[in-house]
């Protein structure tokens, strides 16, 4: 997983100050210190919230799940689709949107 890790970053480092670090056991994708997307085996997923939800429905993403306690838990993450992720016009738009909506939620729970 980490040569998928490296590669991902990589397409994404020319459209800002991106970084990543391992995380329970897959990788995170920080813009300007914030995270916007996690890499969980195969699947890269980015953070969602109103302001680009809707950019997900043409496509057959899927969000990330985890086994809680007593039930799966669904949280703020979708499937980036292939497409996205090797387009460079459009990959820097998702980035930011994505971005925005992981900030969005930090001022939520202020």
């Amino acid at each position: 997983m980490k040569k998928r890790f490296e590669a991902i970053l990589n397409l994404m480092n020319p459209h800002g100050s991106i970084t990543g670090r391992a995380m329970f056991g897959g990788y995170g994708f920080y813009h300007d210190k914030i995270i916007f997307a996690i890499l969980v085996g195969k699947k890269l997923y980015f953070r969602i919230g109103v302001n680009n939800e809707k950019d997900y429905e043409p496509y057959e993403s899927e969000p990330f799940v985890y086994d809680g306690k007593n039930r799966p838990i669904v949280m703020p993450y979708l499937t980036l689709p292939k497409k996205i992720l090797h387009n460079p016009k459009l990959l820097p738009q998702w980035i930011e949107k994505a971005r925005d909506a992981s900030l969005q939620s930090r001022t939520k729970r202020k």
